[in-house]
């Protein structure tokens, strides 16, 4: 079976996220899911898995359509059509056993700030109908405490808790019961740089036996947390994989030479009268020149002039686009291939 399944787009290249076993299990399952809203479809048949053991982020424009697919997602908006399995499960045939399995951080969730750390995760865990008994949910919101940190404010009240600390009840909240399937909205928003990364942890942490989808703005959370990522536009999925397939599949024009020897002048401004120049800067193995070149002819071209001017060349290698590039990339190709 495929890691993702996806209509509508072109397939990617197959591979594992490190670290899973060739058998994997299918947790999060979205099947032609759709939406309308007064007559006008806003998702359009969105189709995609999750295998335990992976994270996924799900990305987007404002307006793509991340808010709704979560909401259906979580069994808070019923989809106009498509189905939903979670660990197996039909959350429209099977509800109670679907929402058993999955654990949801929104954005903004209600907080009452009376109430200690213990309490809330009590209650969650009496909401989660995944801890029977006050023994069974004392036992579950402790655990979930100390796997994120919060152990040490059991007994403060809610409303006394700095931003990082809630961030990280809510994260506890959502993991109460251990659900197989946890939901996190904009997990790190408001966070000062130092709880970013804390946070950032603990979601890479319990990512290792969990299936975790994220919805958020930061591509660079996507990048350092997440093994694969969901790319909308409009209420369409347009590309779906692992960060390193979603990257390949990008092209880049630029390229870089590793070489041996002094700058070559010649060569730089003949690259800069043709607007292909980048940059030419000293590195750990020598000189590194990048340079904007998608024509594989002209490429080698730039290469013998190189050569020909003595420098001694290591390596000749595509440069890497980072995610935010390849995100605008295809949203903006998206955009421009669906105006009329």
């Amino acid at each position: 079976m495929p890691l993702w399944l996806r209509q509508e787009v072109p397939r990617l290249p197959r591979s594992r996220a490190r670290g899973l076993s060739p058998v994997t299990e299918t947790l999060l399952s979205i099947e032609g899911l759709a939406r309308s809203f007064g007559g006008r479809e806003v998702i359009k048949g969105v189709s995609f898995q999750i295998q335990k053991g992976q994270c996924a982020g799900l990305l987007g424009p404002n307006g793509a359509g991340k808010t709704t697919i979560f909401r259906m997602l979580a069994g808070a908006l019923a989809p106009t059509r498509g189905t939903i399995r979670i660990a197996g499960h039909d959350l429209r045939e099977e509800a109670s056993k679907a929402r058993r399995a999955l654990g949801y951080m929104p954005e903004t969730g209600a907080v009452y700030g009376e109430m200690t750390t213990l309490e809330y995760l009590r209650f969650r865990a009496e909401l989660s109908g995944r801890c029977p008994g006050s023994r069974g949910r004392d036992a579950a919101a402790r655990r979930a405490a100390e796997l994120t940190h919060v152990a040490d404010v059991l007994s403060s009240p809610l409303g006394v808790l700095s931003k990082g600390y809630l961030q990280r009840v809510m994260l506890a909240a959502a993991i109460v019961g251990d659900p197989p399937v946890l939901l996190l909205d904009e997990p790190t928003a408001g966070l000062d740089p130092n709880q970013v990364l804390e946070v950032r942890a603990l979601v890479a942490e319990l990512a290792q036996t969990r299936t975790i989808i994220i919805s958020t703005h930061v591509l660079s959370e996507v990048e350092a947390v997440c093994s694969h990522a969901l790319i909308l536009s409009e209420g369409k999925l347009i590309a779906s994989g692992t960060i390193s397939e979603l990257v390949r599949s990008s092209a880049s024009s630029r390229v870089k030479i590793l070489y041996l020897g002094a700058p070559p002048e010649s060569l730089i401004g003949w690259l800069r009268e043709n607007g292909r120049f980048v940059s030419d800067e000293p590195s750990d193995e020598g000189r590194a020149l990048v340079f904007s070149e998608s024509d594989e002819v002209r490429r080698q071209e730039v290469l013998r002039r190189l050569l020909a001017q003595g420098a001694e060349v290591i390596e000749l290698s595509p440069v890497r686009a980072p995610l935010e590039a390849v995100f605008a990339q295809l949203t903006q190709a998206s955009a421009e291939g669906d105006k009329p």
